[in-house]
């Protein structure tokens, strides 16, 4: 069941598109993420569906009603903020029941709440210290359950993680992600991380200059990218210029390297140039003329640039042809060095046809 409802919706800003004609579902339960650089239109979104600005055109409905006209207090939704907005005069206890004393809830079902909120976030017998005494990862499930106890039907999160050192980031995303569906709670958030976004979602809208360019899985988003702007925003993919031939599932790349793809990995091209795109992980490398015979594609190398990451090494070679090639090696079991000469190879059934 569609829980959110998004048809049409346009806000603009003087001359500027923020949104763009934006229309998807979000189904009951369900976890999206809004992907996309800073500009491209997804915080202008979130507020414009937590009622905070007004579209210029479309409709919002949650739960099978139109909330477009609706005044923020009163949608079935609760935003967390990038910068939390918690009370720091209050305590963790004060600050999660704020909500529910200025709807004038209770008082004897406030504490049931509040204690069941503290038990869901993992922040029991914390209840009576200060903001001040709480690390940020615990501040952030502060306000987040400060959101979850007033029962919305979709939870809005504006970059929750933002605010954090890498490692307690990682740490959070998997609680939220926990959280999230313990609770069975339809949650939008906002973020330009890509590996918040792939970890964390049951779906990507990613978007560029007010539009959505690809609404899909994590997986797809990764593995099957509608174009070159996604497939360049997230992770890294190897990029050739050439041109395509359909009938020969070829691509000739612009140096006159011809290499053999498979037709079945071609996006949409409409008017766009033909581009070829291949993850870096897909690309193997050996030393020059070691390559098996059943390779379909190769192309001579010569390493420029080793890059150590800890668990993988990334490395940039300079073709024969003079394309850059960035490719991968896990662990330690193969190096490369600067000025080696190399092959790279791939198998057919790899790669991509794209649209730029």
């Amino acid at each position: 069941m569609s829980m959110l409802t998004v048809r049409n919706l346009c806000k603009s800003f003087g001359e500027t598109k923020a949104v763009d004609n934006v229309s998807f579902d979000v189904q009951d339960g369900e976890m999206l993420c809004l992907l996309g650089p800073s500009g491209c239109g997804k915080t202008t979104l979130l507020m414009t569906l937590s009622g905070f600005l007004s579209p210029d055109d479309g409709t919002i409905e949650m739960d099978g009603s139109d909330v477009t006209k609706v005044a923020p207090e009163k949608r079935p939704t609760s935003l967390v903020f990038q910068n939390y907005a918690l009370f720091p005069h209050l305590t963790v206890f004060e600050n999660i029941e704020f909500g529910l004393r200025t709807h004038r809830v209770p008082r004897s079902q406030i504490k049931d709440r509040v204690d069941q909120m503290l038990h869901i976030v993992e922040l029991e017998g914390k209840g009576g210290r200060s903001i001040h005494q709480l690390s940020g990862g615990q501040q952030q499930r502060v306000a987040l359950a400060r959101a979850l106890v007033m029962k919305p039907k979709v939870l809005l999160l504006d970059e929750p993680l933002s605010n954090l050192d890498a490692k307690l980031r990682v740490e959070t995303r998997q609680q939220i992600r926990q959280i999230q569906q313990s609770v069975g709670i339809t949650c939008i958030f906002v973020t330009h991380d890509q590996e918040e976004a792939l970890t964390m979602a049951d779906r990507i809208a990613v978007m560029n200059r007010g539009k959505i360019i690809q609404f899909a899985s994590p997986r797809d988003i990764y593995y099957a990218p509608t174009n070159h702007f996604v497939a360049d925003f997230i992770g890294k993919s190897n990029f050739f210029e050439g041109s395509y031939d359909a009938d020969r599932s070829t691509y000739t790349l612009n140096s006159g390297k011809v290499i053999e793809v498979d037709g079945s990995h071609v996006a949409p091209l409409g008017e766009g140039k033909p581009i070829f795109a291949i993850r870096p992980e897909f690309l193997k490398a050996c030393k020059a003329k070691e390559v098996p015979q059943s390779a379909a594609n190769r192309l001579a190398a010569t390493i420029a640039q080793v890059t150590f990451l800890g668990e993988l090494t990334l490395y940039v070679a300079m073709s024969d042809t003079g394309e850059p090639i960035r490719f991968t090696g896990y662990g330690d079991w193969q190096q490369f060095h600067e000025g080696d000469t190399i092959e790279v190879y791939w198998d057919r059934s790899v790669g991509q046809i794209l649209a730029r």
